[in-house]
């Protein structure tokens, strides 16, 4: 197996610059070579036996062809690869910085490739794939640092698509050529065995971290955004997140989004939000795991022919939610429930169960005149308590995310005919189910302005039950789009082995540093764990 690996395919984005090729190229058209950086995922080191092999093609009167994987465009680029640097796996600066972008000169990394080439293979599709189908995966376990690799699946297999490479969180392939008896098929999802298939988790994974990001009312578009979507740009979103995480020293292993990715439901819009997912997951190590999210109303595209007077009200079509659906399919691999719940479980670091409910609160048909008013429905409301009954009785933290506010949240509406009102039609079977099912943690968006209340009920035993209900104010609106002159805001969920700290930050798009809005504390016992509720 050694020297089975013919060449590799090495992942790579625009996020630092607009164009990470044209400054490669540029120096190889000035200077005849360039050094391009590896940037390792933690998880990842140098394979010495087959960097050493690859090292002895590189020096070849040919040198050796290695793939360069564009993972935000799904562009595949050929480079000529004379030479690989690195010093015994610790990183190093480039061997020569005049070779070398600026942007990255001075910045060390696992190992350097020296290129003195780098052309486009196709701008079509279906050319990529195809030569990304001329060759097969390669198992080398000496790539991670565990000394074991978790994509076992994939080898002995050829490569399908730039799809399939997308959605593995790696940054090289070592590959060879494809032969005949190879399996064929495509995986779509790597992790698809660990849910039923529709993003319902059965097992309950362990977090890496104790912190988990929540942003909520995203509004990507090109007029509707805060911040930029071009790729390169340090105001994107994702770049000022990581800004402000690391700032805080807060390292996230899990994301909820609560709601509206989107201004309009169109597909580009889509494609921005599905880019910033990419960028956490690269930022990260996150995976289709890691996220626990559900539609807002911007999410659903609206009834293109209106409403009319005398037609009965009905839940959203499929056409309504195609773009949505379609937007699910690529970012978890699985096919989304009908209603669009999923439920994650995760593990704390310090052994806390914890179930996070995303629920559609966007089912009925979005004319004008509905998209304030939230409905979750019964028949969603029956579906997952079906599947809470894996837990049933256990000591679980529950949450449940939503879009639309459980209770009013506007100090006050104007009655007007035909405004459109922001208000939970089911709000009051939301509260039963809840306290029915022992979830203590409400966490809604939709007004774009933070909210806090904590309710008090009797559940079926007539016992008092407490649970909180927590909602965030926009993290990507335009200034324009925000409530009562506030800003973006992003928040850290913290778990503990005694509490749940939430954490409110606001987020401006100018650059400046964010300050703490609003800390909420909440006893884990408070929340189910360390009781029988559930």
């Amino acid at each position: 197996m050694e020297h089975e690996v013919k060449t590799i395919i090495l992942r790579f984005r625009d996020m630092v610059i607009q164009d990470t090729i044209f400054e490669h190229n540029q120096i190889i058209k000035e200077k005849g070579y360039v050094w391009w950086g590896w940037w390792a995922k933690p998880q990842e080191k140098i394979p010495v036996n087959e960097f050493n092999h690859l090292r002895k093609i590189c020096k070849q009167a040919d040198g050796l062809v290695v793939y360069l994987f564009d993972s935000g465009n799904q562009f595949l680029y050929k480079a000529n690869c004379t030479d690989i640097y690195y010093v015994n796996g610790d990183k190093v600066s480039s061997k020569e910085t005049d070779h070398t972008p600026m942007y990255y000169a001075s910045v060390e990394y696992m190992a350097w490739f020296q290129f003195k080439a780098i052309t486009k293979l196709s701008e079509k599709m279906s050319d990529i794939n195809s030569e990304l189908q001329k060759f097969s995966y390669c198992k080398v376990d000496d790539f991670f640092v565990s000394g074991h690799s978790s994509f076992t699946p994939f080898y002995g297999k050829r490569i399908y698509s730039t799809n399939e490479l997308q959605e593995q969180q790696r940054t090289i392939w070592f590959v060879r050529a494809y032969k005949k008896g190879d399996k064929l098929h495509e995986i779509h999802s790597y992790s698809a065995s660990l849910s039923n298939g529709q993003n319902v988790d059965r097992d309950f994974n362990l977090l890496r971290t104790n912190s988990l990001l929540w942003v909520s009312d995203l509004h990507f578009s090109k007029e509707h955004h805060a911040f930029k979507v071009e790729p390169g740009n340090d105001n994107k979103l994702s770049i000022r997140l990581k800004k402000e995480l690391d700032a805080l020293k807060d390292n996230i292993s899990f994301v909820i989004v609560s709601g509206d990715f989107t201004f309009a439901a169109k597909e580009e819009e889509f494609r921005f939000a599905e880019q910033f997912i990419s960028d956490l997951n690269s930022m990260y190590q996150l995976d289709e795991k890691s996220y626990a999210v559900c539609p807002g109303n911007h999410d659903i595209c609206l009834n293109k022919n209106g409403f009319k007077a005398d037609e009965k009200v009905s839940v959203a079509s499929e056409e309504a939610k195609e773009s949505y659906v379609r937007f699910c399919r690529r970012i978890f691999g699985v096919e989304p429930t009908d209603s669009l719940y999923s439920i994650k479980r995760f593990l704390t670091q310090d052994m806390v169960p914890v179930e996070v409910i995303s629920v559609n609160t966007c089912v009925l048909q979005q004319g004008e005149h509905f998209m304030g008013m939230g409905m979750i429905g019964n028949d969603q409301l029956a579906s997952i308590e079906n599947e809470l009954l894996l837990t049933k009785d256990k000591q679980v933290v529950r949450i449940l995310v939503m879009h639309h506010h459980l209770l009013p949240v506007m100090y006050s509406e104007q009655p007007k005919v035909s405004q459109m009102y922001s208000m939970m039609l089911d709000s009051e079977a939301v509260s039963q189910f809840a306290v029915k099912n022992g979830i203590g943690l409400v966490l809604h968006g939709h007004t774009h302005k933070e909210y806090y209340a904590e309710i008090v009920r009797q559940n079926e035993t007539m016992d008092k039950q407490k649970f909180y209900v927590v909602g965030l104010g926009s993290t990507g609106a335009v200034q324009a789009d925000l409530s009562e002159g506030r800003n973006n805001m992003f928040a850290v969920l913290s778990f503990s082995k005694d509490e749940l700290q939430i954490k409110q930050y606001d987020l401006k798009p100018s650059g400046e540093t964010s300050s703490p809005v609003k800390t909420y504390r909440i006893p884990l016992h408070e929340l189910g764990y360390g009781t029988n509720a559930g």
